[in-house]
């Protein structure tokens, strides 16, 4: 089997270290490694979330930023319910801001590369992931927490995110 993109070459099916200028994908049943043009010493990789580890989630003014970058430079204004943008806010958490429908904004934050545990029943106890609806407002230029995980509960925001139309 062959390919004819000049960027990738088949990895060899013996375990070593990748270099660290590359990203790897998976293409069935092969893996691929495909060379990008990214600035990797600026790059942070995702890390386990270590043993008994307090997640430094992000503060409301944080979240504000990630969600004006977004609104201002990613927002797909025809629809607002398609659109999205991922953030690295440090090694542990990843940010994503979703959507803009009437000026609502879904913003979710997880580890995505997963939590270190040493029995099972621990999950019952950690935050896995945390949810915000913030609504931009024109006048003063400003967000207003409609609502978060955190202190109204899953549950709320889940119904609230269908009530947007998310």
């Amino acid at each position: 089997l062959t390919t004819s993109f000049s960027s990738m070459e088949l990895i060899s099916e013996q375990p070593r270290s990748p270099p660290a200028h590359h990203l790897f994908f998976s293409i069935h049943p092969l893996v691929k490694r495909f060379t990008c043009m990214l600035d990797y010493d600026k790059m942070i990789t995702y890390k386990v979330v270590p043993f008994k580890t307090m997640l430094p989630y992000p503060i409301i003014s944080q979240l504000e930023a990630y969600t004006e970058h977004y609104r201002l430079n990613y927002m797909d204004r025809a629809n607002p319910d398609k659109g999205y943008h991922a953030y690295q806010h440090n090694e542990l958490l990843q940010i994503v801001v979703i959507g803009g429908i009437n000026n609502y904004f879904l913003i979710y934050t997880y580890p995505p590369a997963g939590f270190e545990i040493a029995d099972p029943t621990e999950l019952e106890t950690l935050t896995l992931w945390q949810g915000y609806i913030l609504q931009w407002q024109p006048l003063p230029k400003t967000y207003r927490l409609d609502v978060n995980t955190i202190d109204h509960g899953e549950a709320a925001f889940k119904a609230r995110k269908q009530e947007l139309g998310y």
